[in-house]
Order: structure tokens, then sequence, then C-alpha cells
């Protein structure tokens, strides 16, 4: 009963392939008929149990569609468009992200950037269930939470109790409540109508980010794009690494490094191999390696990625 906006959708299709069925038994009974008692007989009962069902799957959908419109008033308009709407007015920028399952009307009204389970809208978040000890739904959701670090979480009961077995501090240390959006229907107080299908997003809590009175991250300069100028120091034996396009070239063994802006925590990057290098039969390339090294404040070197690509044996390089 959680999800009635199937119940048309089913009903209709039921309703067709009745139709079908009837039809279908109808040509049977008349066929199989010696005598024509026993097909008015057969084809009495066949009509009779065809409107019983008809009759009843036009009243079931009748029903769900008005809980449907009663739905869509209460939780779609009533609840989750007044969140997204409240968002985008409590937000402290159009970069702020937040955490929740449900994208559609939120995120539209909000017009923020959606970290969305499982993570139809937000790569980051599928790249984040690769980490995580448990895949499943709302399981993963404390460790999500920790490595993406959103600005806002919108999470119902059932996701809240969860976070709070798994990572007991994480609601009350990290982030805290900055308004509940109830409008479950209670028993009786719309007729004819059944409370429980508000039950399921009737009820969301909104958690806003904590922050240290000084911190204050500029997100714009962790999404631009670095350039072969953005390095403070490029090490190459043929040629300085030099841009291409939206491309950084540099022949092998090259190394470039830079400062680490205050704050980051998260590199993104992509790599590879332009085809023109590995196709030709004279010089092309023999593969290559791409590591990522960060050196810690004490003067550490932890190396935080490597990969080996090699396209002339592996198809998928």
């Amino acid at each position: 009963m959680g999800v009635p906006w199937y119940i048309p959708t089913i009903a209709f299709t039921g309703l067709f392939a009745l139709v079908v069925a009837g039809v279908q038994c109808w040509e049977v009974f008349q066929r199989g008929s010696r005598h024509n008692w026993t097909r008015w007989v057969a084809s009495g009962v066949g009509v009779s149990v065809f409107v019983v069902l008809v009759t009843g799957m036009a009243h079931t959908t009748l029903v769900a569609a008005r809980h449907v419109k009663v739905h869509q008033e209460v939780v779609e308009w009533g609840n989750r468009k007044v969140i997204g709407e409240w968002l985008r007015a409590n937000a402290s920028g159009p970069d702020d992200t937040v955490f929740l399952e449900c994208l559609g009307y939120i995120g539209f009204f909000s017009q923020l950037k959606m970290y969305d389970y499982p993570g139809l809208g937000a790569p980051e978040v599928i790249a984040a269930r690769r980490l995580t000890s448990s895949r499943i739904y709302p399981e993963c959701w404390d460790e999500l939470i920790e490595g993406l670090e959103p600005d806002w979480l919108v999470i119902r009961p059932l996701e809240i109790d969860v976070i709070r077995r798994n990572s007991p501090d994480l609601l009350e240390s990290e982030y805290s409540l900055a308004k509940i959006f109830d409008v479950i229907v209670k028993p009786g107080e719309r007729e004819n109508f059944m409370d429980v299908w508000t039950h399921g997003d009737g009820y969301f809590e909104v958690y806003r980010r904590n922050r240290k009175p000084d911190e204050n991250i500029d997100r714009k300069k962790f999404n631009q794009l670095l350039t072969a100028t953005d390095w403070t120091e490029k090490e190459s034996p043929v040629e300085e690494p030099y841009d291409s396009d939206r491309n950084t070239l540099a022949h092998a063994p090259s190394r470039m490094s830079r400062p680490l802006p205050e704050g980051a925590e998260i590199l993104t990057a992509q790599f590879g191999i332009f085809e023109g290098a590995y196709q030709q039969s004279q010089s092309g390339t023999d593969g290559a390696g791409f590591e990522v090294w960060v050196t810690t404040a004490d003067g550490a070197a932890k190396q935080l990625f490597d990969r080996y690509l090699d396209p002339l044996r592996v198809e998928s390089d």
C-alpha cells in the first residue's frame, strides 16, 4: 500500500489482459458446446465473471486514483516541494550540497547540488558507494554521509534510525536538526483516505552540517580545471608538460606537483593515452603508469593511486 501510483497502471494492463482472456474463453466454449443451452450457460457464466472482475478493477482504479490525487496534494506539493523551496531559501549559497533519496521535487525546487542515493544524478555517490562496507539501503548511509560531507541531509525516520545505530554521534556532532516537515495524515483526518499512504514520504527531518565559526570554504576553487601552468613543479626528460584543448600532455616519465588548497579532501581526475600514441606500428607506446602521491605536513609521502595502462595488450585500457 506504500506505492499507490502503481495501482492504476496495473489495473489498466490487467483489464486489457482480462478482455483478451474473456474473448478467448468465450470462443473456446462456443466451439466446444454441442447444444445451444450449454452455450447460453457458458456465455452467461463467462459474461458474469467478466463483469464482476471488470467492475472490481474499475472500482479499485477509481479509489486508487483518488488516493493518488490526495498523495500528490499532500506529499508532493505539500511536502517535497515545500522542502525544496525551504532549502533554496535557507542555503548558504547555490553550491550547497544535499544528501537524500527522493531526488525529483526537492532537487528541482531547491536548485542545489543533490547527492541522491543511489546516485541517479550524482556520480560522486556512485563512487562513494564502492568504498562502503555495506551496499544495502540505508545501511551504508552513515559511511556515505561521512565521506561526502553534504551540507544538508533530508532523511526519513527509517534512515535516521539506521544512521544513529551505525554512527551514534553523526547526527549530533556533525549535523544539527534544522527543521521537521510532517504532513502525515492522521487516522480519520481525511474521509475514505488510507492514512498509511502518506507514511513513507510524509515525514522528513532536515539536518544542516555544523561548521566552525572560522570555516568558510570556497567550493569554486575546488571545481576549477587544472592546466599545466597550475602545477608549480614540472619535471620531464623530453619536454615540459603542456596543454592541448582540455588535456595536459606529459611524456613519460614526468612528474608534476602543487600545494593542496586548504580544506581540499578529494581529487577528481581523468587520465589516459591518446589513440595516436599507441596505434603507431613503429614508435607506439608500450604503456605507462599513473600514480598520485600526497606529502603531508610532516614530510611523509603517501601513495593514493596507482594504475598501469597497456592499450596494446589490454583492450579495456
